[in-house]
């Protein structure tokens, strides 16, 4: 008996490891910025879930910033697939990191006031 059976292959070179990483996706066309979920992510691409497409052209057809802000990276992304709301990415820049803004002295000893400015918390 003879079995109908596709053969899957992966054609990703790095392994990818899982994240549930919150990111915000960014067209190029202007627009609000979109929200997603980074499944997993290796050096070359990701796998993302879309929670809210970017508005403003469509994201999808061209190139797309995809910011991590728990770290406050950022890379350039092109669309490789996309089944519902799940898509495959390729990173098409090298990822570059933020810098994340410092507290100055004098906004970390601030003292906090109750309403009427006389009890300190």
């Amino acid at each position: 008996m003879a079995r109908d059976f596709v053969e899957v292959t992966n054609e990703r070179f790095e392994a990818r490891r899982q994240c549930g990483i919150s990111a915000v996706i960014h067209g190029n066309q202007g627009g609000h910025p979109g929200q997603c979920r980074v499944l997993d992510m290796s050096a070359s691409g990701a796998r993302l879930r879309i929670t809210r497409p970017p508005t403003g052209g469509s994201w999808s057809d061209d190139a797309f910033w995809l910011h991590l802000p728990h770290d406050g990276s950022r890379v350039c992304c092109q669309l490789v697939w996309k089944e519902g709301t799940t898509c495959g990415v390729r990173f098409i820049s090298p990822i570059q990191t933020v810098p994340r803004q410092r507290k100055t002295p004098s906004q970390s000893t601030k003292s906090k006031h109750s309403v009427f400015g006389i009890f300190r918390f």
